[in-house]
């Protein structure tokens, strides 16, 4: 390690690729990190998990520890935008999954996948990501 780099901390726990709104794909991330003596990384796409997976792999790969996470972006109140970070998350989670499209389907409704065919109702659209049976949307109106 170089006398440049004695001060950084070693982690980053705050990073997009390019499955939401990063410019860099997951194994490009990963490489940058080791490249610059990162020791933990987390992935924290928006509303998706889509790398999760491969950035796993990768990580075990080259040595780096890889922490699971995700950014779920929720509207608040009178339409204020949140972000919730959640890490050592399991992207292979059904409700999760299901939720997160949900929420994609809503911020993009013209280029994402409508899950299951269901459409988005009402102004928050996480329904509990928590233990138990979940309850389905109504059927909203047909897709456009």
């Amino acid at each position: 390690m170089n006398a440049l780099n004695l001060n950084k901390i070693p982690i980053d726990l705050h990073c997009h690729s390019i499955n939401s709104d990063g410019t860099h794909s997951v194994i490009e991330l990963l490489d940058m990190a080791k490249q610059n003596f990162g020791k933990h990384l987390a992935l924290t796409d928006h509303d998706t998990v889509e790398g999760i997976k491969e950035a796993k792999l990768y990580a075990d790969k080259i040595g780096l520890n890889f922490i699971a996470g995700v950014e779920v972006s929720v509207t608040w109140d009178n339409n204020v935008l949140v972000h919730i970070l959640g890490y050592g998350i399991d992207e292979n989670n059904d409700e999760l999954t299901y939720n997160l499209n949900l929420l994609r389907a809503e911020r993009f409704p013209h280029h994402v996948a409508h899950p299951r065919g269901v459409r988005p109702i009402g102004p928050h659209r996480l329904q509990a990501v928590l233990p138990g049976p979940r309850t389905p949307p109504a059927a909203g109106p047909a897709a456009h």
